[in-house]
């Protein structure tokens, strides 16, 4: 197994174990307020931290795999060669976009680690979020560079007029 591969394996086994965590941690907490009168202590942190992962795992799976949501408008009008080009700069835009994103949130986390910044009544610190963020960010930046110079075979450009996304759904607005 490809190292690559291991890494999309382990980033989807993040998120799906984190969706999985909001899914016990809003469960236990509604069922406890209603039934017992007792919410769950930093129910609103631990959602808050699980989300983050949720999203931040999933951006470099996404972008390496090329499976975002996407608007053809003008993949009738362009041809083969048009589409590649449309490609190279639709990813050099997310790569630019995403590694400053990433630098931002690098940044921002070393000040909330100065600060000593905490969320809630857990006091959970909030810098470790925000560096992850910003790791995970860098690597859906390096994803979205490499399937834009590297697009796999599936997302190679289309006839004119097919119509039809990525994701197999169609989005056109011609």
């Amino acid at each position: 197994m490809k190292l690559g591969q291991r890494a999309v394996g382990f980033l989807q086994g993040c998120a799906g174990l984190a969706l999985f965590a909001m899914l016990l941690i809003v469960t236990i907490d509604v069922a406890g307020r209603h039934f017992f009168a007792k919410p769950l202590v930093g129910a609103t942190e631990l959602t808050q931290y699980a989300m983050a992962i949720t999203v931040f795992a999933g951006l470099p799976v996404i972008c390496l795999r090329r499976t975002h949501i996407t608007i053809s408008l003008f993949d009738g009008w362009l041809g083969p060669q048009a589409q590649r080009i449309q490609g190279l700069l639709v990813g050099a835009a997310s790569t630019i976009v995403l590694a400053a994103q990433a630098w931002v949130l690098w940044q921002e986390a070393g000040w909330l680690h100065e600060m000593g910044s905490v969320i809630g009544y857990l006091q959970l610190p909030t810098y470790p979020a925000a560096y992850g963020m910003a790791v995970l960010s860098g690597m859906a930046a390096v994803a979205s560079l490499w399937s834009g110079l590297f697009p796999p075979a599936w997302a190679q450009p289309r006839d004119s007029g097919s119509g039809s996304s990525e994701a197999g759904v169609s989005h056109d607005m011609h």
